[in-house]
This record gives structure tokens, sequence and C-alpha cells, in this order.
């Protein structure tokens, strides 16, 4: 159940993110808006990383560090497929999606494991260093 609820709540919020793009910074000139990415990914890595602490205080690291990658690679999936989704609607260009699995999908799975492993790891050095020892 821990890894749905990360994951649901990811992709949710990056598909809620992106929906919001238009009215957020509506496209005047045709490009691509490179802050908005960028933006998105910040988000990502502080949620990611905020929520790796907060596990790796309550949680042993190894079960925090497998949870997390199998997130990561669950909104890695997800995030080429929600882009097509919102940018061609129903009509969804598969070549493309199925090349941004091959590029996209990996560094978004990066974007989310990294952060959350390093929080955990720094979380799980906070919680074994409030454990009182014998």
């Amino acid at each position: 159940m821990t890894i749905v609820i990360r994951t649901v709540v990811l992709v949710a919020g990056i598909a809620g993110y992106t929906a919001l793009l238009p009215v957020l910074y509506p496209d005047t000139d045709g490009g691509a808006n490179i802050g908005a990415g960028l933006i998105a990914f910040g988000l990502l890595v502080v949620a990611c990383g905020g929520w790796g602490l907060y596990d790796g205080l309550r949680r042993p690291i190894g079960s925090v560090l497998r949870v997390w990658l199998v997130v990561g690679l669950l909104v890695g999936a997800a995030w080429p497929f929600l882009i097509g989704l919102f940018d061609g609607g129903l009509d969804v260009d598969l070549d493309v999606v199925f090349a941004d699995l091959l590029f996209l999908a990996p560094f978004t799975m990066g974007l989310v494991c990294v952060p959350a492993l390093v929080g955990a790891a720094i979380g799980s050095t906070v919680a074994q260093a409030r454990t009182p020892r014998d």
C-alpha cells in the first residue's frame, strides 16, 4: 500500500501541474516552456526528498530503499503517458510516448529515487542518533 499511495500522489501531482500549465504559463509564442519543466522537476525532487526523509525517520532503510525504487520506476513510466495525454488528448502519438519511455522515464526515475534515497539516508541516520544506546 505504501508504494501505491506514493505513486498515486506523485502521478496526480504531475498530472495536476501539467493540467494547470496553460493557465499558469500561457503559450504565446508556441515554443517549449523550459522554465515550467524545470519547476516541475524541482517540485518532484523536493517532494520525493521530503517524503524519503519522512520514511527514513520511521522505517528501516532497506524497506524504504525498495519502496522508492519501485515508486521511481512507476512514476518514470507514467510521466511519458501523462505528457502524451495532455499534449495530444485522446489522439496520443505512441511513437513519441515510446521514445519518451526510453529517455524521459529513466531521467524521471532518477528525479524520484535519488532525492528520496538521500532523504531516507538522512532520516535513518537521524533516527539512529535519537535511539538511546545501551
